[in-house]
């Protein structure tokens, strides 16, 4: 199952952050993990899969991008986070300026240590949380824009005496 951008997000999700408030009504908003379920046959060493029965081997894979409103929001009342995810969510244009998918790999390689450990001792369960570190801050982004609209209208070139080279919207 291959969630993106859910709110439901177990620690980061919009509607999981409001699961306080939500439990008082009885509405359960956190998305739950999934494990191995299995019927007749015989167990295997405690993983909850069975030999000779019928097995389901859910795998959860839970992915966004940093300061998505919906499913990376704020922990904390700080202003500045709070308003990186409003403007993530006004201008999604920050996830076209780049996202580093170099630091998926340790992500993902901890996760997979974590269910190895865990196998013989609880059943299994593949839950992955993956989280796309962005370029650049959403907060930025009308300063990004900006820029861009001068650079596409006067084709990156400056019409001054003293400013020969064309506009860039960041350092290279």
């Amino acid at each position: 199952m291959l969630l993106l951008r859910n709110p439901g997000r177990a620690n980061g999700g919009l509607f999981a952050r409001a699961y306080p408030f939500a439990r008082m009504f009885g509405i359960d908003t956190v998305t739950p993990d999934t494990e191995v379920t299995s019927s007749g046959g015989i167990p295997i060493l405690g993983t909850g899969l069975s030999l000779g029965g019928t097995n389901l081997v859910p795998i959860k894979v839970d992915a966004t991008v940093e300061y998505d409103m919906l499913s990376d929001f704020a922990a904390w009342p700080n202003p500045f986070s709070l308003a990186n995810n409003l403007m993530g969510f006004l201008l999604p244009t920050y996830i076209l300026r780049g996202v580093d998918t170099s630091r998926l790999t340790p992500q993902l390689t901890t996760q997979l240590k974590d269910i190895l450990a865990r196998i013989g001792t609880d059943p299994l369960a593949l839950n992955l949380y993956l989280t796309l570190p962005a370029d650049s801050l959403p907060l930025l982004e009308p300063l990004y824009l900006l820029t861009d609209l001068t650079n596409m209208l006067t084709l990156g070139r400056s019409r001054t005496r003293w400013a020969r080279w064309p506009m860039r919207s960041r350092p290279r």
